[in-house]
């Protein structure tokens, strides 16, 4: 991965003293990182070049009727049988969501519960969800998903 633990948590600190507002338009790598360390290989793969390539992200975690109650959400995530999955729900608040066309790419990581979870926080799982479904071997961006059009298209007309 990028840069030792110690030089990245001096540069964030000195963005985040500096304009909290602005370490929300620098997501890709504090998120890369997060998805590096917790993932599994694939998942590191898909931080690395999120990294290399320069890609943003957002945290899509809030939902309008659960409020900063996080294990009240109801946004579900249905498995497909190609191991995809399809996510249905509202989201509000997300972090980072204005970053427009900063990127190439913008990953979303979303807070969902997987059908036949449990209730409360450990029934929640973190969904990778990509603005450009791209190659995982080349980087080469493919189709949109059908998140990015929904979303925007649902908000904004």
């Amino acid at each position: 991965m990028p840069a030792p633990a110690p030089l990245v948590w001096a540069v964030n600190e000195m963005i985040y003293c500096a304009n909290p507002s602005a370490s929300f338009y620098n997501l890709g790598p504090t998120l890369s990182q997060s998805l590096y360390v917790e993932g599994d290989e694939q998942q590191r793969q898909w931080a690395a070049m999120g990294v290399e390539r320069g890609w943003q992200a957002t945290m899509v975690l809030t939902e309008p009727d659960a409020g900063s109650d996080v294990g009240a959400g109801r946004t579900k995530a249905v498995e497909q049988p190609d191991g995809t999955w399809h996510i249905e729900g509202v989201k509000r608040f997300i972090s980072g969501g204005d970053v427009g066309d900063t990127a190439e790419n913008i990953f979303h990581l979303v807070l969902a519960r997987p059908e036949g979870a449990g209730p409360g926080t450990k029934g929640l799982s973190l969904f990778y969800v990509p603005n450009y479904l791209f190659d995982p071997d080349t980087g080469e961006l493919g189709r949109g998903t059908a998140f990015t059009s929904r979303a925007w298209n649902t908000r904004w007309g």
